[in-house]
């Protein structure tokens, strides 16, 4: 499988001019310039205290615009016709289950099965706080809800029971336009639970921005383990890889960047992530760099 591409905005305030139509439009450029797929991060509030965050500081401010992935990815579904648009990440407990699989599966049905959807468990607290849901308690709800939505988007009529969520008898319309809803990538590591958790019901990992390919390559190597044991073909993993921002002598230095594209697909990354806020200083920056990346 050819090696896809992809663009992420985190972090991108200043391209907008207090427009977050623009992200649409980014989508378009994005799928203009050939890129596989549009990748949108997300919180649904964001705190004060950042130092929670497990995979180094965390940069952006508190008052970064961070839309709701499903409204604005809709747009971006009803803007577009080849692009895959895909969540990176959506924090699944903060959702009742039956809530997340509605949105979910309109989401897909709107687009014709181009949503990719990376999910995980969340960091900061405070959101967990604000939306009433014990953060402890965060990964379990995940694997409720993401095992509930398994089962509603099958149909109906659906039965289903956990600690987090129970339902009897009920349909869920519509149904993803991807048969058995559209693949699940994980955030998070890749050892115990989080490793049994994708290979038993994902498709892909998301490996932490800044992840180094030797991380991505023993993450792989470890995951194609869970697989093979779970009688899956570990041809099948997908991984998608944030490329880390090299910095020159200017600041960051998009051919460098770029230049360590094979080493990630060496690694295993099946799809490679510019992160465009670090390059494009203003909007009209977009597409040149998006070329640039897409045709390297």
């Amino acid at each position: 499988m050819p090696l896809a591409k992809a663009t992420s905005v985190a972090g991108g305030d200043h391209l907008l001019a207090g427009d977050i139509g623009r992200l649409v439009e980014i989508a378009g450029i994005a799928e203009d310039a050939a890129l596989d797929a549009f990748v949108l991060p997300e919180h649904v509030l964001m705190g004060a205290a950042t130092g929670a965050y497990p995979y180094g500081p965390f940069e952006l401010p508190s008052t970064t615009e961070w839309p709701d992935p499903f409204v604005l990815l809709a747009a971006v579904a009803a803007s577009t016709t080849k692009i895959r648009i895909a969540t990176g990440i959506v924090i699944a407990p903060l959702r009742p289950a039956p809530v997340f699989a509605k949105s979910v599966a309109t989401l897909d049905a709107l687009s014709h099965g181009r949503l990719d959807l990376g999910v995980g468990a969340g960091w900061q607290r405070a959101e967990f706080e604000a939306a009433g849901i014990p953060f402890e308690s965060r990964f379990a709800r995940m694997d409720d809800t993401l095992n509930a939505c398994l089962r509603l988007w099958q149909g109906g009529p659906v039965d289903f029971e956990s600690a987090t969520s129970s339902f009897h008898q009920v349909w869920c319309h519509p149904v993803p336009a991807q048969p058995g809803g559209p693949p699940i990538w994980f955030g998070g590591g890749t050892v115990g639970a989080n490793a049994r958790r994708i290979a038993t019901l994902g498709s892909g990992w998301l490996p932490p921005g800044g992840a180094t390919s030797e991380h991505v390559s023993a993450g792989v190597a470890g995951l194609r383990r869970y697989f093979t044991e779970r009688g899956r073909d570990p041809a099948e993993l997908r991984i998608r890889a944030v490329l880390p921002v090299r910095l020159g002598a200017a600041g960051p230095d998009l051919e460098a960047t770029i230049a360590t594209i094979p080493d990630f697909a060496a690694a295993g990354a099946t799809t490679v992530v510019l992160p465009l806020a670090a390059f494009a200083r203003t909007f009209e920056d977009v597409g040149l760099i998006l070329r640039r990346f897409s045709e390297a």
